[in-house]
């Protein structure tokens, strides 16, 4: 009996969460916005994070993408879109001051910061991050949703169901062992992809064994647990941040088999 009352909440949550309605005689659906006495999809919209942004792009979102983050930087053409601020640190003003009619926020984002953009008539959506492969797919759905390009959101899901599924399929024929993976998202400090986390489930999907899958999450760790754990293969970003030449070119991580066979 305890479970059935959070769920018809869930449920009854889900039901009104659907709709948005203004005043007596129009309700839009979520997704779109009041504008002009019609209901409309959003035209003017900001990412606050590069994964976020990614999404767009593989929905074909990105001609209503007028801001990114710095650290925005793939696709390409990313790297030419008007620059907000940090991950973490974005510049209110700046954001205000193009007159976006949504952003795309994040669990990180700070929630004054999310007032001010509210109060400022800015549809704020907050995308948390995802903790697996199933909460990538909801999150493509709701930017999709919210971007106007539902069919090639599902399109993208169902590819990437496809692709998975492949290598499901045929792991076990070309994996005799599992191997050791740690996944760098940052460097000086290092921080690494834990469990509970989008990138553990991928490593576990395609055969492998997350080193830091002991972990909460995203995570500060040392050098030394890193050569302890002696991963058979690291996984690191080779943009602006440094990861990859971080692991190449640290003298203490020479040792590391991911590093003498070549498998950073």
């Amino acid at each position: 009996m305890r479970k059935i009352l959070p769920l018809l909440f869930g449920i009854l949550f889900v039901c009104f969460s659907f709709q948005i309605t203004f005043g007596e005689n129009i309700t839009c659906q979520e997704g779109t916005y009041l504008k002009n006495d019609r209901c409309a999809h959003y035209e003017r919209i900001i990412s606050l994070a590069p994964s976020i942004t990614e999404i767009i792009y593989a929905i074909n979102g990105q001609d209503n993408l007028i801001g990114v983050t710095m650290f925005c930087n793939y696709p390409e053409d990313a790297k030419s879109k008007t620059k907000i601020g940090g991950y973490v640190t974005p510049s209110i003003e700046r954001i205000i001051s193009l007159n976006p009619d949504l952003v795309f926020a994040h669990d990180l984002t700070d929630p004054a910061d999310s007032k001010v953009l509210k109060d400022a008539n800015i549809t704020v959506v907050v995308i948390n991050a995802s903790s697996d492969i199933e909460e990538i797919y909801y999150d493509i759905e709701i930017i999709a949703k919210y971007t106007g390009n539902e069919q090639e959101g599902e399109n993208l899901i169902n590819n990437m169901k496809e692709r998975i599924a492949k290598i499901k399929k045929i792991k076990n024929e070309i994996i005799f062992s599992s191997p050791k993976i740690a996944q760098i998202v940052g460097a000086d400090p290092l921080w690494v992809s834990g469990g509970d986390t989008f990138i553990d489930d991928i490593i576990t999907t395609v055969g492998g064994i997350n080193v830091y899958s002991d972990i909460y999450k995203w995570q500060p760790v040392s050098v030394e647990t890193l050569i302890t754990r002696d991963p058979d293969i690291i996984i690191a970003p080779s943009g602006n941040m440094g990861e990859y030449s971080y692991i190449l070119n640290n003298p203490h991580l020479k040792i590391l088999k991911a590093v003498k066979n070549n498998d950073v």
